[in-house]
């Protein structure tokens, strides 16, 4: 009998003839290109806009749209890197011949095979498992937090008033318990599923469960405003302010741009998405043009961006200086009860709980692919839809009991969402944003640093490592000097606060007096 061969093997062995290509014209060349970018912009968006509410809150309001809008631009750049690379190295023609690809994992994946002529799979295996891990974790937090909110609120629509009752000792409130059935029942059942093609309906009605948590926080800000110091929050300090501010600072900016990163992670997407997109009838090539890609990425990134900033900042206007990180649990302080709150909860809710087994099968297979590299002797290759000869039962079962388990473990000992997002974005979407579609780049062009291009390829490699370590080694010291004070730091570091008024009142002056001269000019 033939020894089994790995899937990458085989690709990067067998160059599958390419079909004739369809082009589009009129409309139909806009409708295509349409599609394509409403599902980039819903692979962009996800659990992140809930926490961008707390990154202006801690950088301030002008402070925050400058380094989102930096974010997006080094965004926008390393996904045309990526579409460089993937067309340079023959990937995009393989996406367009094949009529199966696989998981979002695949495609950079075969990027890296061929880039680096060796078995440096693994490490991009680290990262998307990372990334993945992250996400799922994230996505389990909203559940565990929302699903208490939602029986309650289901509850007392039918009159039965349950606000005075200990949520731990009665098992329907009990977050825990909610969330462990809603693993047993819906995302093991669905993670044990060879396929979930079925599943893609999710993409159409994701967009619109996210725009319900954006017209709860557009139209709610006023009432919140007018709340202002009249709340009961569980933790007293920082006294609510009642006022925006351009530029702030504090111990807790450091959570910010990660958590601006991990809101923009779709570059594992993207060639998947562009391999959808057709060329025109006018075009010469048999892929799309230039012009035609770089339509796709802004146009999706684009709306996306100005969404972003306005749910940031009607959240930042709404609480202030005590906007949190997981803005839907904040409303629940003041709005129990409200129909327009259950209802984006239950939509929030519906929309994570389809989109966590999309995220499953890449995390596995990364899993199961980096454990197949330790130990091929006693792990089998991992599953590929693609090469349905690897299929084991057994073996993509018991990963699929391993990682919902420990998520779910994790997240029941500890649901930080600020701390989960800021190391979901200072770790996986340092890599996939800014670390490895410039070493991918750099290696094909042999590490050339000569010309303006490749500088600023350069430049963004390094700020994706000081990202990487610095960063991360910031919000891993942040988080466990806030436990050690008994969560005195856990908000608005007060130990700090006079040394970064002053820094943060010294930029207000500045930027103050830059506007009173120009106002006298």
């Amino acid at each position: 009998m033939a020894e089994l061969q790995s899937p990458d093997d085989k690709f990067l062995r067998e160059e599958k003839a390419s079909e004739e290509p369809v082009v589009l014209s009129g409309l139909a060349g806009w409708l295509n290109l349409g599609s394509a970018i409403f599902n980039l912009m819903n692979a962009v968006i996800g659990a992140g806009i809930i926490s961008l509410g707390y990154a202006a809150s801690v950088l301030g309001s002008a402070q925050f749209i400058i380094w989102l809008i930096l974010v997006v631009v080094v965004s926008c750049f390393t996904m045309d890197l990526v579409l460089a690379c993937s067309k340079q190295i023959g990937c995009w023609e393989a996406m367009q011949a094949e009529k199966n690809p696989n998981e979002v994992l695949i495609e950079p994946r075969r990027i890296c095979s061929r880039v680096q002529k060796c078995d440096h799979t693994r490490y991009f295996s680290y990262e998307t498992f990372a990334e993945k891990l992250f996400a799922i974790t994230t996505y389990f937090i909203i559940m565990k937090d929302n699903l208490p909110d939602i029986v309650e609120g289901i509850l007392n629509l039918r009159g039965i008033v349950t606000d005075d009752v200990d949520r731990s000792e009665i098992w329907y409130l009990n977050g825990k318990i909610l969330l462990g059935l809603m693993v047993v029942i819906i995302q093991l059942p669905l993670a044990c599923l060879r396929r979930i093609d079925f599943l893609g309906f999710t993409s159409f009605i994701g967009m619109a469960c996210m725009m319900s948590f954006v017209g709860l926080v557009i139209a709610k800000q006023p009432e919140a405003a007018a709340l202002c110091g009249k709340i009961n929050y569980t933790e007293p300090l920082p006294a609510p302010t009642c006022e925006t501010k351009l530029f702030t600072f504090s111990v807790n900016s450091v959570y910010a741009i990660p958590m601006m990163l991990f809101s923009f992670m779709c570059h594992g997407n993207i060639l998947s998405i562009v391999a959808e997109v057709r060329p025109l009838a006018s075009c010469k090539s048999n892929f799309p043009s230039i012009k035609r890609t770089r339509m796709l990425i802004i146009g999706s990134v684009s709306p996306t961006t100005i969404l972003y900033i306005l749910t940031a900042l009607y959240a930042y206007n709404s609480y202030f200086n005590r906007t949190e990180s997981f803005l839907l649990k904040q409303y629940g302080y003041w709005l129990n009860g409200d129909i327009m709150l259950l209802a984006a909860r239950i939509l929030v809710t519906m929309c994570i709980t389809f989109s966590v087994p999309i995220l499953h099968y890449p995390c596995r297979y990364s899993l199961w692919k980096l454990l197949n590299r330790i130990a091929p002797k006693t792990v089998p290759i991992p599953y590929d839809n693609g090469f349905q000869e690897t299929w084991n039962p057994i073996w993509f079962k018991m990963f699929a009991i391993l990682i919902q388990g420990c998520i779910y473990a994790l997240v029941c000992i500890t649901d930080d969402f600020k701390l989960v997002l800021s190391l979901g974005g200072a770790i996986a979407g340092s890599c996939i944003i800014q670390i490895f579609p410039s070493m991918f780049y750099l290696k094909i062009h042999d590490w050339d640093h000569r010309g303006a291009y490749n500088k600023l390829v350069w430049l963004i490699l390094g700020l994706g490592w000081v990202t990487f370590f610095f960063n991360t080694s910031l919000i891993i010291i942040q988080s466990i000097a806030a436990r050690s004070d008994a969560g005195a730091n856990d908000f608005h570091d007060e130990q700090n606060k006079v040394s970064f008024e002053l820094m943060g009142r010294g930029f207000s002056n500045f930027t103050d007096a830059i506007l009173s001269t120009n106002t006298t000019a």
